[in-house]
């Protein structure tokens, strides 16, 4: 059985390369003590950790250059 998580407690920065995303992340992590995930150190863990016929788009991103 697949269980939903709740991501509600999460705030997601996104936006163009170089723009600016992670120096925010790191002031709003250091002025209000939240932790700092960064998700592109752990993408291949996700993708090989997900099922392909739940995450389509995941799989399809993981080969594009």
């Amino acid at each position: 059985m697949n269980e939903k998580k709740d991501y509600s407690h999460v705030y997601w920065i996104g936006g163009s390369p170089c723009s600016g995303k992670s120096t925010i992340a790191e002031m709003i992590t250091k002025d209000y003590g939240y932790t700092y995930y960064q998700c592109d150190l752990f993408n291949e863990k996700h993708v090989n950790a997900s099922n392909p016929s739940e995450f389509p788009a995941m799989f399809r991103l993981k080969d594009m250059t």
